[in-house]
Order: C-alpha cells, then sequence, then structure tokens
C-alpha cells in the first residue's frame, strides 16, 4: 500500500515529474547541473543549521524535492543526443558525404530492407548519432551485417509522419530511439569500405550468424528457422507477416519474445545444473561468477533489449 507520508515515495513522485518534464520540453544539460550543483551546496548548509537547531525547514524538504526534479530532467536530457554538439545534424549540407557502421538490421519490409546505422563521419568530420538506412528492396544484392562500415552520399531528410491516422506512429518510436533522419538509396549506391570497426554487438551478430549456418544444415524450414531464432536469440526479423499473424490472432505472439522470464527459467535450469560445485570449496562464489557469465553472454547474443535486462519479479 502506497504510504503518503513516506519520504522515497515523494522523491520518486517528484523524480519522475522530472522525467515527464524532461519529454515535454528542453532544457540545456549545463544549466541543469548548475542548478544541482547549487541547489546541493544549499541543501548541505540547511542540513548542518537543523542539526543545530534540531528543527528542519520546510525549504529543506522543498529544496530536496527541486533537486529530484532536476535530476529527472537530467537523467532524460543526457540522452538525447541532438543537444551533442559532436551531432551529424549540426553538420548537415545539401551535399552530404557520410560513413555509417550499421548498428541494427530491421525486419524487411515490401519496399525497402532496412538498417539503425551509427553515423561515424559526415563531409570529413567525425560526429554521432544515429540514422535509419532504407535500402530499396528491388535493388539489394547484398546485406550488411552489424559492424559493416559504408559510404553513401545521398540526402538525409526527416523521417515522415504517419500518412494515416490513429495508425503506430513508427516517426514517434524513433525519436524516443534517437533516430531523427534517414537515407534512401539504391544498393549500388553504397560503398562497402574495408576498414571495420569491431563492437560487441557485432561480435553477438557474427555469433548468430554462426548458429544460424549451423542449423540450416539440419534442412529445417524458412519458418521453422525463423521460430527457432526467435525462441532462441530473440531475433524476429526473419518472421513473415503471415506467420506473425497466426500466432497474435492465437494469443501466443509473447512466446516469439525472449523476455526476463525466460531469462529466469534459464536461471533456474542453470543453478539447478551447476549445484554440485557448491560441494568444492568456495563454489557457491564460483557458481555465482559462472550464472552471472553464462546470463550475460546470452543476454548479449540476444541483442540486449530491454525485455531481457529486466526480468519479471
Amino acid at each position: 500500500m502506497l504510504k503518503l507520508d513516506y519520504i522515497p515515495t515523494w522523491l520518486i513522485f517528484f523524480l519522475c515529474t522530472g522525467i515527464l518534464l524532461g519529454y515535454r520540453f528542453t532544457f540545456q544539460y549545463e544549466y541543469l547541473l548548475i542548478g544541482i550543483l547549487l541547489l546541493t551546496i544549499i541543501l548541505i548548509l540547511l542540513f548542518f543549521k537543523a542539526n543545530k537547531t534540531f528543527q528542519t525547514p520546510l525549504s529543506f524538504s522543498m529544496i530536496s524535492f527541486t533537486i529530484f526534479i532536476f535530476i529527472g530532467i537530467a537523467t532524460i536530457t543526457i540522452h538525447i543526443d541532438t543537444l551533442n554538439k559532436k551531432h551529424y545534424s549540426k553538420f548537415l549540407a545539401k551535399e552530404n558525404q557520410t560513413i555509417l557502421q550499421i548498428d541494427k538490421i530491421l525486419k524487411t519490409n515490401s519496399f525497402y530492407q532496412s538498417y539503425w546505422a551509427n553515423v561515424v563521419q559526415i563531409n570529413n568530420q567525425n560526429v554521432k548519432g544515429k540514422i535509419l538506412l532504407s535500402i530499396l528492396k528491388d535493388s539489394v544484392t547484398r546485406e550488411f551485417n552489424v559492424d559493416d562500415v559504408i559510404l553513401v552520399k545521398n540526402e538525409i531528410i526527416f523521417i515522415k509522419p504517419n500518412l494515416n491516422p490513429y495508425e503506430f506512429n513508427y516517426k514517434k518510436y524513433l525519436q524516443k530511439q534517437q533516430i531523427y533522419h534517414q537515407i534512401k538509396l539504391k544498393d549500388c549506391e553504397i560503398l562497402l569500405l574495408s576498414d571495420k570497426k569491431s563492437t560487441i554487438k557485432g561480435f553477438a551478430s557474427r555469433v548468430r550468424n554462426k548458429i544460424n549456418q549451423n542449423l540450416q544444415k539440419f534442412n529445417f524450414s524458412k519458418d521453422q528457422l525463423a521460430i527457432i531464432n526467435a525462441l532462441l536469440l530473440g531475433q524476429r526479423q526473419d518472421i513473415s507477416t503471415d506467420l506473425f499473424e497466426n500466432y497474435k490472432n492465437a494469443g501466443a505472439v509473447h512466446i516469439l519474445a525472449i523476455s526476463g522470464l525466460h531469462i529466469g527459467i534459464i536461471l533456474l535450469i542453470l543453478n539447478f545444473l551447476l549445484k554440485p560445485i557448491e560441494l568444492i570449496k568456495k563454489g557457491k562464489i564460483l557458481k555465482l561468477v559462472i550464472l552471472v557469465i553464462i546470463l550475460w553472454g546470452f543476454a548479449f547474443l540476444a541483442g540486449l533489449s530491454a525485455s531481457v535486462l529486466s526480468p519479471k519479479r
């Protein structure tokens, strides 16, 4: 039961208020830090004064709540890429020579093969930020992998809003992922560079590709392989629309998404299998280390989705 006289309840309330304000309005991160610092100094002074007089002034509580509002705003503001001085949007020109690094492979639709990509350079300027890369499906002769570095020269445009009312707002969804622009082009307009910078995501993608190659030796159908990828590796981009609709109509679409509940089940199984390790000296610590390594390894392999990182309780 929620207790209104419980201080942490109010602190959480004002923190959430700050988060909502951060989503609604734009603030300068530097000013927020200065405000938090000044209010913290005042709060410390009031604390020492209260210790001497044995009375807590109302201003102490008000300043504490204001600090948590500022922290909530700062939590959102620090994740807004467009406020970064190195964000690519600040270096756009009419014609842009852009170097991208593939970050995520998306599901193919009727018109485009799409990727999320990190902008590495634009017009010979090192920059940061993410962008939506859409390659015309009829022109696709190859598929890019995570960590591939490519050079493109096409126009960078804003992501268009929905054409139909009440449908899923893809533009707003991408904005929450800090993606505001996209590049549309043909496969022949892309130059694959040999300079590949390896990341953890890229390593996980290569492991998934290796697992896929081994699974293909067992002559699974395309749909069967897509389901295995979803259940074991958390990758749903290969599931056909018809198959997804069948699971959706059956009320079983949640099975296709790896969640914290799945991680909990894996933890129970591993905990049972590794039980004998507890018999050796410092076995409990060793078992804990092995469990953490395996679970984090699986989380990286599954793409570190929010559902994997938030176990059900």
